[in-house]
């Protein structure tokens, strides 16, 4: 950066932030400073004079404190100085950032161009927090932070050089953003974020994320852990920008989307699995803001859209998929087994055309998990519940971890075989069950036939012969790439079992909601 318009640029900005006319940008950045250091050297003094501030974003940093998804022991919280204790470091800096953000929609009249660039901001951050689970070596806290400051520079350009930036946008109509944006301020929204937030001392494993990615560069990248933080910030902005994209129709989402995805893959293997989900997260948690924050700023179509966004890509993956070749049976096991990837936990029945809305179950499980006091074991009896009802299944049973990481062990679970094993089911991944396949491979597996001799042969002692069980369903749960638990929903007749996408989709949610429950236990 050596011109003198961005000189100029970055000047006007940093003279903004030194007046402080601009409402929470300046705390955003000194809580940047204050938390980017190792935590242990950080007083707790120094963050809650950051974040006390502002009376407004104190009471709901507070507020969020006190909710079963960030506090599931119910411990009561009424100051920051306790927050921090018993939330940690990180998740108060992200939680704080989040609050900030939003709070910058709602001060100063604030114009539609911050309200979508708030939105966006806190989208890519949720987004990126959920897909860093399936990158292990990363963390979900600070993925969340550095994408939703990727957005920091085209922020203070609305908020402190509106009719400049406006001036940009027409000019992008008859070309790329960022050259229009060159043109007009002589650098990227992206370069003067990242000069902005270098100039406050910010540390190189934030400011490393911050950096312009060109596509040539994904193809050298290594896989050190800065190297796929910087990729997965990207990749996550910019499926913030195509989910939030008014332009983006629902049927072109999908390719959109899949070719982004491509060009990741290589870095972040795997990345694309479950994408639908990881929109849905980002969705419910901003709904979640909305909801506990009573907030109005956000912009309701954009929330909207973004809710939308997952069941057309799914609607999508199953079109797409129906003339896919049929799964393959498992090795060694007869053709009654059918493995299926984790992603599609049942089969597609073609003859489903207007299948039920399970909404209601879902948000009844949701709203269980952000409701204080709240246990986890209780939301996973529920999720059991929810599994019975969408899958009709009058046998269930849920295994989940133990102290030794390699068994699981019957714990929650409704029906006559849950009430005759009385908890004495256990599942040891290093044997050659079924259900240690499921766990191993973290795939589904469909037993249309459970009483073939040859199906016998790999069932753990406690499920041969299992009276009332013709056939049986085998959903794993994991968080990442790390199994959690497994779930069995059952019936007492043999039958192909045959589930439609939207079950397929209902289910998937739940088994994530169970997932998080069964890492709060664990903890």
């Amino acid at each position: 950066m050596s011109s003198s318009l961005a000189n100029r640029t970055l000047e006007r900005a940093s003279s903004a932030l030194r007046a402080n006319p601009i409402a929470c940008l300046p705390e955003i950045v000194k809580l940047m400073r204050t938390l980017s250091g190792n935590s242990v050297q950080v007083s707790v003094s120094d963050l809650a004079e950051v974040i006390q501030k502002d009376a407004v974003v104190l009471a709901k940093v507070i507020g969020a404190a006190n909710t079963l998804g960030y506090n599931p022991n119910a411990a009561p919280i009424s100051s920051i100085h306790q927050a921090v204790h018993v939330i940690g470091y990180e998740r108060i800096r992200s939680l704080a950032m989040s609050l900030m953000l939003i709070e910058q929609t709602t001060r100063n009249q604030s114009t539609d161009e911050q309200k979508a660039l708030a939105m966006q901001s806190l989208t890519a951050g949720a987004l990126a927090q959920s897909l860093a689970g399936r990158c292990p070596g990363l963390d979900g806290e600070q993925a969340f932070v550095c994408a939703a400051l990727r957005n920091f520079g085209r922020i203070i350009m609305v908020t402190c050089m509106l009719e400049e930036y406006r001036d940009a946008q027409k000019l992008a109509d008859n070309g790329p953003d960022d050259e229009a944006c060159r043109t007009v301020f002589g650098l990227t929204p992206l370069e003067l974020g990242y000069e902005l937030l270098k100039a406050a001392n910010l540390p190189d494993e934030i400011l490393g994320a911050l950096r312009e990615l060109p596509p040539s560069a994904l193809a050298v990248l290594g896989h050190k852990p800065d190297q796929q933080m910087q990729s997965l910030v990207d990749l996550s902005s910019r499926l913030a920008g195509l989910s939030l994209s008014a332009d983006l129709a629902a049927e072109d989402y999908h390719a959109s989307v899949r070719q982004l995805l491509a060009g990741y893959e290589k870095l972040l293997p795997g990345i694309g699995q479950d994408i639908a989900d990881h929109v849905a997260s980002a969705s419910r948690q901003l709904d979640r803001y909305v909801h506990a924050f009573k907030l109005k700023s956000l912009p309701a179509e954009s929330l909207n859209r973004l809710k939308h966004r997952r069941s057309s890509f799914v609607k999508a993956e199953a079109a797409a998929a129906a003339g896919s070749a049929p799964p393959v049976a498992a090795e060694g096991i007869s053709a009654a087994v059918t493995i299926l990837p984790a992603a599609a936990p049942g089969m597609r029945d073609p003859a489903r055309t207007a299948a039920p809305d399970w909404s209601a179950q879902i948000s009844h499980v949701s709203g269980l998990i952000d409701k204080p006091g709240v246990s986890p074991a209780h939301v996973l009896n529920a999720v059991v519940q929810a599994v019975r009802h969408i899958m009709a299944a009058p046998e269930c049973l849920l295994l989940t971890g133990t102290a030794d990481p390699a068994v699981f062990s019957l714990h929650h679970g409704h029906g006559a075989l849950f009430k005759s094993l009385g908890g004495r089911a256990v599942v040891d991944v290093r044997d050659r069950t079924v259900l240690s396949i499921c766990l191993q491979r973290q795939e589904s597996i469909m037993i249309h036939h459970a009483h073939e001799p040859k199906i016998q042969a790999y069932l753990p002692a406690w499920l041969k012969g299992a009276p009332g069980l013709g056939a049986y369903a085998l959903l794993p749960l994991s968080e990442g790439k790390t199994a959690c638990g497994v779930m069995l929903a059952g019936w007492p007749d043999s039958r192909q079992i045959d589930l439609s996408p939207a079950q397929v989709r209902s289910i998937r949610e739940l088994l994530r909601f169970a997932s998080g429950s069964c890492r709060r236990l664990a903890h």
